[in-house]
Formats: structure tokens, sequence, C-alpha cells
């Protein structure tokens, strides 16, 4: 999936053991920090390859 998204998403989700850390939100409102959390898993589900049906 990672290798689908475009370069500033992958650079914004750092994965750890356990743990998904999100830069770039600390500055923003939490409206804004929802409204991106939306909208960048959005494109991370579009990302994601259709699943065969069998």
């Amino acid at each position: 999936m990672k290798e689908n998204l475009l370069e500033y998403l992958r650079l914004r989700f750092v994965y750890t053991s356990g743990k998904v850390t999100v830069r770039g939100l600390g500055a923003l409102s939490a409206d804004q920090q929802l409204t991106k959390l939306i909208d960048w898993l959005s494109r991370m589900q579009g990302a994601l390859p259709e699943p065969a049906l069998v």
C-alpha cells in the first residue's frame, strides 16, 4: 500500500511496533486534524488493491 501513496502521505505516517504516528497535525485545530485524517485515510484506502473474488 505504501508504494501506491503520494510521496507527501508516505512521509506523514511513521510506523513503529504497535504504533502509527502522524506528522504535521499538531499545529492544527482539532477540527482541522480530523478533516486531514479523514482525507488522508481515504486516500490510503484508495491505494489498497481490490480484493480478489474467489
